[in-house]
């Protein structure tokens, strides 16, 4: 989010932007200010510039908890034996909910919002400031508050994970499930006319983005969801109460029932990891750095992650290529109707650019991140790209994606040169060769 686009003023005075009743109901969330751009903005507006704000959160967990369990030791003693698989999930059902964002965004009648604030930031409306970081009592204390539900934890138990998360009288962590029911009470208030069903065209199906519904629970009498179970959730959003029904979910998912957080919800998973983390007796992360970064002139803050072994810096160069090509593949593929040709394959071109993030992740958690190996171990920087804005013209989109497929070949050949894969790692990632082609073929007959 970007603070230059805004003043910050009390929930309760926030009478235009969402209506009484939800400035009320706001107030007695976890944030005291909720953001209004200055001049206030029009109801639909006002409903996209919230849903970037929630982008942008979920987009920021999804690679912080990838990184936390690309980094998690699991031989250490003490740690779970699910306790990757945990994270990991749980960063695969927040690439659902940013998807499900994305959706909302484009019902109305927004683009996609793939941006994320870069390291560090901190802002009133985020959970905490965004930074990666190897995975411990702390970083997980983090993760346990901003997941967690009004009273599920009891005093000692709140304290000590306070403590452990490093929250004082300055620095407070935001609970997720509090943004989105701040949403869902501007929603509420606003008119169904800000949505345009029409647009469910341009929206992510869930069959592509192979997404493994949950089981959601309603109540009986409201029909409003009340729990829901593990998996990857995409919802496509025609109306206001579809997108309200979306976002109670993706808050639900998150805490876990009201009051009795299951083990499937976040807070649940990564609570459990905490309790383990707290009791090892050693560290359970590997020696990988905070804040990794391809800095060439690291800043005092970004000295400490700053990759400068020359082969490890360009192994994580070639994460950096393909985490962009991961988002302008699903940039790409939100610009298109369901009917356009190439639309599925770019869906399946974000899967391997998954497949492609993971084993390059595994691989620089073993690769030395300066010249001096008691430095420790590189890791996955997930930096944003220099632009994640796509062409207009559908062709001039194609021949982007043929430029990315470029950098990582010249980035490959450096490797290569270097004699710095001899593990073989490059033959593990997707074929390029054969994703060029189907692309020559996208452009020769769109």
């Amino acid at each position: 989010m970007h603070k230059r686009y805004l003043r910050f003023v009390p929930v309760v005075e926030h009478r235009a932007f969402a209506g009484r009743a939800a400035a009320a109901a706001m107030a007695s969330a976890s944030f005291t200010h909720l953001p209004q751009p200055d001049p206030p903005l029009t109801p639909r507006d006002s409903a996209i510039f919230l849903m970037q704000i929630a982008s942008e959160i979920e987009h920021a967990l999804l690679v912080e908890y990838l990184y936390a369990a690309f980094s998690l030791n699991r031989s250490a003693p003490g740690v779970p034996a699910t306790a990757f698989s945990d994270i990991f999930k749980t960063a695969k059902e927040e690439m659902g909910h940013f998807l499900t964002v994305q959706n909302v965004l484009l019902a109305l009648g927004a683009t996609a919002s793939l941006f994320r604030e870069d390291m560090p930031i901190a802002t009133d409306f985020y959970p905490f400031p965004f930074v990666l970081e190897p995975v411990s009592k702390s970083s997980l204390a983090k993760y346990v508050l901003a997941e967690m539900p009004d009273g599920a934890l009891q005093e000692p138990k709140l304290s000590q994970v306070k403590a452990d998360a490093g929250v004082s009288g300055a620095f407070e962590i935001n609970q997720v499930g509090h943004l989105y029911r701040a949403i869902v009470e501007f929603l509420e208030e606003a008119d169904d006319g800000i949505f345009d069903p029409s647009l469910v065209i341009l929206q992510g199906d869930g069959a592509d983005w192979r997404a493994d519904a949950p089981t959601i629970t309603r109540d009986p009498a409201t029909q409003q969801p009340i729990d829901v179970g593990p998996g990857v959730f995409v919802a496509t959003i025609r109306t206001r109460l579809e997108a309200i029904d979306a976002l109670r979910i993706i808050a639900i998912q998150g805490e876990g029932a009201s009051r009795t957080p299951g083990p499937s919800s976040h807070f649940k998973r990564f609570l459990t990891i905490y309790d383990a983390a707290v009791a090892a007796p050693e560290p359970i992360a590997f020696p990988v750095p905070t804040l990794p970064n391809t800095s060439t002139h690291p800043d005092p803050t970004e000295q400490q992650g700053a990759i400068t072994k020359a082969a490890s810096r360009v192994w994580a160069q070639l994460l950096n290529c393909r985490y962009r090509m991961l988002l302008a593949c699903i940039g790409h593929y939100l610009l298109l109707d369901q009917n356009t040709n190439g639309r599925t394959s770019l869906a399946d071109f974000s899967f391997e650019e998954m497949s492609n993030i993971l084993f390059l992740s595994n691989h620089l958690i073993t690769l030395d991140r300066t010249d001096r190996p008691e430095d420790g171990k590189a890791g996955p920087p997930f930096e944003m790209p220099y632009t994640l804005l796509l062409p207009v013209k559908p062709v001039s989109r194609w021949r982007m994606q043929q430029d990315l497929i470029d950098d990582s070949t010249l980035l490959k050949q450096r490797l290569i040169e270097m004699q710095a894969d001899p593990d073989h790692v490059l033959d593990s990632l997707s074929d390029d060769t054969s994703r060029r082609a189907t692309i020559d073929g996208f452009i020769a007959s769109p």
